[in-house]
């Protein structure tokens, strides 16, 4: 626990400081002022920083070096905007040494608690963790994706992960990222919701307990690097944030610039693609206020954001986006062949729809539907019952804001449209609760949020009202079991010794298989290969169908 904490504070001073010196720059650009607070720095932090891994990695490893520019980055903006980091810390101080600030001290220790020990995502142990060490060894390497599919995803999450692993210092890998997330969003949420009870628009604050939910839900894994985790935190802060900017009238600029962090998260994982749907409506307003310098300068942004990551896409499997054949621009030697990337897609989509059989992709939607549904918990059906409802409510509250109450706004139409199409697109693609998890959660919460913020009487009050009660009533199985989980872990982990040191990646019982003159661990039973074992891969039968492109590892990999 001390040493995740510890870890935490590092990383929150270097988010701080380059999100800080990242929004004063954008202000002087764009010639805007941007509403903030800290969370929000460490946010642009956040984001800067992976979009600089993802950079660096195209020319070198992720090591000493990339660690000490970051560093001494941080530590330049800190003196040059010394007077206002002098103000900032002072009024940290401030909060620190209140009741307020004791909450907050013990929000940090229950999540250090968590994110020191329990359980690893499946997919840690399948390629987040060497994922990340490939970054911390190699930057990238053209194939890579050849010796197991999964490391073609390239999740940007992973980028900010690998800068914070520090292998190359303590000869461990520090893997308390998603906590740090955690407790930022955490501590942001909570904070946002002081003075409930004096607004008169509730939207954010049912947002927010709606972060809160899904916090409850990973809490006993927050030590997995997990991609999932990291876009559904980024998700879950772009929505809040965006309900934040409606509620406090915030400007245009306010709105684009979430915009360009949506870019961001559709980098992390592109099943999170249609947040970018939010970005209609400042682009609607930037355009109708003909500001095209902005206009260009957001563009650019949004460039700079994704150029790496399709870059890294090229590289590491040779497809623009994998795993998606519908853009196929490259004939490189290294490029995974098509039938390898029609398989995987298909089992995403298939394991997705609980039939787990790629021969039965094309079964029609009125034959898998119930298996699908079958398949699920019964948490997991009272969740979608809770977001069909929610759908319902939002479609009502608009139809009788707009038609009765002659108001409606564009902001929360759009959201709205987002938050839909992203369930649509999960639904179709790969609908795995916990894909689509923060949708799911928001939906709902966002339309009682909305119902609450306006009057009502009569027939209106009453229908409302048994909207909210049914949500409310699919909803509480769902806290109810992560609630519980939570006890249950306590209680089994309080006395485990990760009071100092967090528990370290899991290992697994491996053998070695030649590929070239170099050799790769596979594990020799099961689907745990260790941030340890490496170079290593799940998959022998992957790792048996590739071959070295010349003499060294840096050379790259290309199917047999």
């Amino acid at each position: 626990m001390l040493i995740t904490i510890l870890s935490w504070a590092y990383i929150g001073y270097i988010c701080l400081a380059i999100g800080f010196g990242t929004i004063r720059l954008l202000e002087k650009i764009l010639h805007v002022t941007f509403k903030r607070n800290a969370s929000h720095y460490v946010v642009t932090g956040i984001a800067v920083i992976t979009v600089y891994v993802e950079y660096f990695s195209l020319f070198y490893k992720i090591s000493a070096l990339a660690h000490i520019l970051m560093l001494l980055t941080a530590v330049l903006i800190s003196w040059f905007f010394r007077k206002d980091f002098s103000e900032i810390f002072r009024k940290f101080k401030k909060v620190l040494f209140s009741w307020e600030g004791f909450f907050y001290f013990g929000i940090v220790l229950l999540f250090a608690f968590f994110a020191s020990r329990g359980d690893f995502h499946t997919d840690t142990g399948i390629y987040h963790g060497q994922a990340i060490r490939w970054y911390e060894e190699y930057g990238i390497v053209k194939g890579l994706g050849n010796v197991q599919l999964h490391f073609a995803y390239n999740s940007a999450y992973l980028a900010f992960a690998s800068i914070f692993s520090m292998f190359w210092l303590f000869g461990i890998s520090l893997h308390t990222t998603t906590g740090f997330m955690e407790i930022v969003l955490c501590i942001y949420v909570c904070s946002g919701l002081k003075g409930i009870k004096n607004r008169s628009l509730h939207y954010g604050d049912l947002c927010r307990m709606g972060a809160l939910i899904y916090l409850l839900n990973i809490l006993c894994r927050s030590m997995s690097p997990a991609t999932d985790f990291g876009t559904m935190i980024l998700v879950l802060y772009v929505i809040i944030r965006w309900v934040e900017v409606f509620e406090n009238k915030g400007s245009v600029a306010d709105y684009a610039l979430l915009a360009v962090l949506s870019v961001l998260v559709m980098t992390f994982k592109l099943s999170a693609a249609t947040l970018l749907v939010l970005a209609f409506f400042p682009a609607y307003y930037l355009i109708k206020r003909k500001e095209w310098k902005n206009i260009a300068a957001y563009i650019v942004m949004g460039v700079l954001i994704l150029l790496p990551y399709l870059l890294r896409n090229i590289i590491l499997s040779g497809w623009l986006i994998y795993p998606f054949a519908g853009i196929d621009l490259f004939s490189f030697d290294w490029k995974i062949p098509e039938s390898y990337l029609q398989v995987d897609s298909a089992q995403i989509t298939v394991w997705g729809r609980c039939i787990f059989d790629i021969a039965k992709l094309d079964m029609p939607a009125r034959e898998w539907i119930p298996i699908w549904w079958e398949a699920q918990e019964r948490y997991g059906k009272m969740l979608i019952y809770a977001a069909v409802i929610g759908a319902g409510l939002g479609l009502f509250n608009t139809v009788y804001l707009k038609l009765f109450r002659k108001k409606t706004s564009g902001a929360i139409l759009i959201l709205y449209l987002t938050l839909l199409s992203s369930l649509v697109l999960w639904f179709a693609m790969a609908p795995f609760i916990r894909y689509g998890l923060a949708f799911l959660l928001v939906l709902p919460l966002l339309a009682i949020g909305e119902t609450l913020s306006f009057a009502q009487k009569g027939i209106v009050k009453i229908t409302t009202g048994v909207f909210i009660a049914l949500i409310f009533f699919s909803l509480s199985p769902f806290w109810d079991q992560y609630i519980s989980d939570a006890g249950v872990f306590v209680k089994h982990n309080v006395t485990e010794p990760y009071y100092i040191m967090p528990k370290d990646y899991e290992r697994s019982e491996t053998e070695k298989i030649p590929i070239g003159n170099t050799e790769f661990y596979v594990p020799v039973a099961g689907e745990v290969i260790s941030f340890y074992d490496f170079p290593g891969s799940c998959y022998d039968m992957m790792v048996s169908r590739s071959e070295m492109r010349g003499e060294s590892i840096k050379d790259g990999f290309r199917p047999k």
